[in-house]
Parts: C-alpha cells; structure tokens; sequence
C-alpha cells in the first residue's frame, strides 16, 4: 500500500514537471511568434526602431536561382525579384554619443550638417509581419548598423526619398529651452531595377521629440538632447500649420539656374534649412540641388580645380621656367645697355680729348652731359666726324698726238691745197 502511494506520488511530480515544460515551451513559441511592434526601443530615451509599413509598395525578396552563380549575372539587378507581399522597412534612430545629434540609419538627421546638402538615406526592406525574433537575429548581426553595406543579402536595400520637416529646427534658430520635433515621411524608393512613388495619402508619418537637458539655447556648445515622445501619425493629422504637397507634385523638377538655391516651399519659417522634399534626382551629394545657379557655378569651378590639381606641377614647373627665363633675359638685356653705354661714354671721352667735339674751352665747364646722373642716349653721344680731306691735284699728263690729231692735220693740210689751187685759178 505504502509503494502503491510512492508512485502515485512521483507519478503526479513527474506529469506537474512535463506539464511545466510543456507550457514553458509554448509559451516561449507564443512569444517568438509574436508580431514586431511598430515602435521598439533599444536603450530609453536614446534609441528605438520603427517599422514603417509601406502599403501599395512589392516586396523584393533575393532570386536564389541567379544568386548561386553571381558571375553569370551582368548587374544587381538580377539578385532580387518582386512580389506582391506586404513590406516595411527598419528605421534606426539614435542619438550620437554626445547626445547632440539624432541619426537616422547612421546618417544625421536633426540638425543637418549642411543645410545645402541633405542625406541620402536607405533602409533595408523586412516583411510587414516579421516576428522578434527574426528582428533579434538582425540586431544580433548588426543589420540595422549597417555592417553589411554594400553586400548582396536576403534584406533588400532601398534608398529614400523622404519629406523632413522639423518645428524649431536647430538651423533656424537660436531657440531657448529648445524642444525640436521632426517630421518624418517616406514618398518613395529606389531599388536595382526601378524607382517607384508612394501613395502619399497612404503612409504614415514619423514623429520624434527631443528635449535638451541643459534648458539653454540650441546654438550653445553644451546642448545634450534625450527622445522624449515617439509616435505615428497618419499624414493628415501631422501638417497642420505647414501643409503637404502631393508626392506627384513635389516630384516635378521645376528647378532653373535663374535660382540660386531652388529652395522649398511649405517650412515653418523662412531661411535654414532650405530644402524638405528630398527627392534622389533633385540632389547629389556633392554641390546640392541639381539645376540651380550655385550648382553651376560650383560644379564648374570644381572641374576647373580638379584640372589644375591634376596637373599642378606642371604648371609650377611652366611657371617657374617662364620666370627663369624672363630674368635671365632682363639681366642680359641690362648687361648690354650697360655695355654699350661703356663704350659711348669711353667714345665721348676719346673726342674730348682729341677736340672732336669743336666744344669751346670756356663752354666746356658749361656743359652738362649727365654722365653722373644716367647715360647718354645713343644719338646724343654719337657725332657726326668731320668730312675727310679732298686729295691732292694730279700732275698734267705728256701730251701724244692720236690717230684724230694726225687726221685732222692732214685735212688742215688738203683744205690749204685746194686754197692754193683755187687761187691759181
């Protein structure tokens, strides 16, 4: 009886234990299973995720025919294919280590570091229904850090085209006690293959509230913000004193270079930051807004440079031959008319002494040629020499009788004949 009793009471311990386990198991499968929160902070006040569904937009999952054998594939474009699934994507805000920037997806977000130029942002694709612990495994693996950027894996990568609004933007400030809140929407994507527009009617907005610690003004070097408020908003209920342009519409570049920013319409206040429709097309990363004047002027100006810091010693080595060359010329150039002005003066001194110049005595001392002073000129130093000396007459020449005279006596001596003869007669 008393054996019977023992294992009927091991019995009950034995089943209590499996029944224990049982529900540990499920419970732990339960919790697995369990859909990711739109909004999951990973440390208080200074990090959280959010997954932002994306309606009306395929999901692209990776073609694992094509991918076993990359070397086949001429582009990028062949690793992944679309699917109509529903889809979202992870977007990581944390504050930087000083707690004076908030980063979106490892870029800067609030406050931007040039107002000209604003982020390109990307994001890596998960389905709309991913689970915790498939979101544990990405944190674990440091997905959302992007250590695997620019490498080929299941999670697509899509680029952002986004609408940042921001209520006391630090660029636009000062602002005492500052408490900034940004605005944050998605319009569009980028993927491989193609760029899409979302419907913006669609799509919720993303709004995140800092507060400084320190109460000061928002300029001041000692500022340290914390995340105070996270929430998700539909669109219509997030621009109520600024307004929102349909996505068709602040698609439309409509930029020229009679502007010199191109600036957006619809902030909170005039000036910094200029630009809240960030479409990629509209930007590079380099020189800002694609099509306005100080693009121009600025991508010219740098392609200029780029010249000359390519070709630099060149033109240091042209330069400094160029000046080498001009000097050695000007220093025998000024060797010469020293030279020559040598010789004149050595000239005038030689006519002085010899009386050349037919200076008299008494207006010598009168006479100021400005040796001292500089040398003369070549004309005024060089004299006309006197004529030379006719030569002497030459003697008279013995004079011989000629052919002609000899003729010209015998005709003499025929003209008296004829005389005579007529004088007979």
């Amino acid at each position: 009886m008393i054996s019977f009793q023992l294992l009927l009471l091991a019995f009950s311990v034995l089943s209590s234990t499996a029944a224990s386990d049982l529900f540990q198991a499920e419970k732990r499968t339960s919790e697995s299973q369990r859909l990711l929160d739109d909004i999951t902070w990973i440390e208080p006040h200074r990090s959280f995720v959010v997954k932002l569904d994306t309606p009306g937009y395929p999901r692209w999952l990776l073609n694992k025919t094509t991918t076993l054998a990359p070397e086949r594939t001429r582009s990028k474009d062949w690793y992944y294919a679309a699917y109509d699934q529903p889809s979202a994507v992870l977007l990581n805000f944390t504050l930087s280590s000083d707690n004076k920037t908030l980063y979106l997806n490892s870029q800067a977000i609030l406050p931007l570091p040039d107002t000209m130029i604003p982020p390109k942002l990307a994001a890596y694709q998960v389905p709309a229904n991913i689970s915790r612990d498939e979101f544990s495994l990405l944190k674990q693996h440091h997905i959302l850090s992007w250590a695997f950027y620019g490498t080929t894996i299941a999670y697509q990568r899509l680029t952002i085209d986004y609408d940042r609004l921001v209520w006391a933007d630090p660029s636009s400030g000062p602002y005492q006690n500052h408490v900034p809140t940004l605005r944050f929407r998605l319009m569009g994507f980028g993927s491989y293959k193609q760029d899409d527009v979302l419907d913006d009617r669609l799509q919720r907005v993303v709004h995140v509230t800092l507060a400084d610690q320190k109460h000061g003004s928002s300029d001041a070097s000692d500022r340290s913000y914390l995340i105070t408020e996270v929430a998700l908003k539909e669109s219509r209920r997030s621009y109520a004193y600024a307004g929102v342009l349909p996505n068709n519409v602040s698609r439309i570049d409509d930029c020229s270079a009679r502007s010199w920013r191109c600036e957006d319409h619809g902030l909170y206040a005039e000036g910094e930051p200029w630009y809240r429709y960030m479409w990629r097309h509209k930007f590079d990363q380099q020189f800002g807004r694609i099509g306005s004047q100080r693009h121009e002027i600025m991508s010219t100006w740098d392609a200029v440079a780029e010249f000359f810091r390519d070709t630099w010693p060149i033109w240091v080595f042209t330069f400094v031959g160029f000046l080498g060359t001009v000097l050695v010329t000007y220093v025998v150039y000024g060797m010469i008319r020293y030279m020559r002005w040598i010789r004149l003066r050595r000239i005038q001194l030689l006519a002085e002494e010899d009386g050349l110049l037919g200076a008299p005595k008494d207006e010598e001392e009168d006479a100021d040629f400005g040796y001292d002073d500089e040398p003369p000129s070549y004309e005024d130093s060089v004299k006309p020499l006197p004529p030379p000396p006719s030569p002497p007459p030459l003697p008279p020449r013995p004079f011989t009788p000629s052919l002609a005279v000899a003729v010209e006596q015998d005709l003499i001596v025929l003209n008296d004949a004829e005389l005579d003869v007529e004088r007979g007669a």
